[in-house]
């Protein structure tokens, strides 16, 4: 029995759904095309964190997400900083988790505005948030500096833009993750 106990509470460095001080963590993310969910997946399965997807109430169309054309849903929404599009609230708070690596792609050298709705829905005051990007081009500084002016009372880690990371990427960086 002792030697079963000793093996499930083992994680990565000690990086478990509940760490050895007792957070919980959570991964939440908002992905429009699948490719941050993937990098989702995987640093859940590194963390043994529960996942959460951040969902619009309106799903993003093809036609949506076309930063192209300057009508398009994205654009509108980027253009207006205080724009909080609507998204499905699945929990009641997040009060029981004390680290959160919250994900999303770039858009226009930011997050989209959907992670402030999601931000601002769940007070993450005094959480440990650790961001997450995906991205063709641009790297994740943008995004953190712009959420830790936005949100001053969130411990906001540096962040990693993870394109193409594999399991084995994943692993080393939570594993190294203040």
């Amino acid at each position: 029995l002792g030697l079963t106990a000793a093996a499930c509470g083992q994680g990565k460095k000690g990086k478990t759904m509940v760490q050895e001080n007792g957070n919980k963590t959570l991964v939440a993310y908002f992905s429009a095309t699948g490719t941050t969910e993937n990098v989702a997946k995987m640093i859940a399965s590194t963390t043994g964190g529960e996942l959460y997807r951040i969902t619009p109430v309106k799903e993003y169309s093809a036609e949506d997400l076309d930063w192209t054309v300057k009508e398009s849903r994205c654009c509108i929404e980027n253009d207006n900083p205080s724009s909080r599009p609507e998204m499905v609230k699945s929990k009641d708070n997040l009060d029981g988790y004390d680290v959160i690596y919250l994900g999303f792609p770039n858009w226009w050298n930011g997050a989209p505005r959907i992670v402030n709705t999601f931000i601002e829905a769940y007070n993450l005051k005094g959480k440990t948030v650790h961001l997450f990007m995906t991205s063709g081009g641009s790297g994740i500084t943008n995004s953190l500096k712009t959420l830790r002016a936005a949100y001053p009372n969130i411990d906001f880690k540096d962040g990693k833009l993870l394109n193409g990371a594999t399991q084995k990427d994943i692993d080393s960086w939570v594993n190294t993750a203040e």
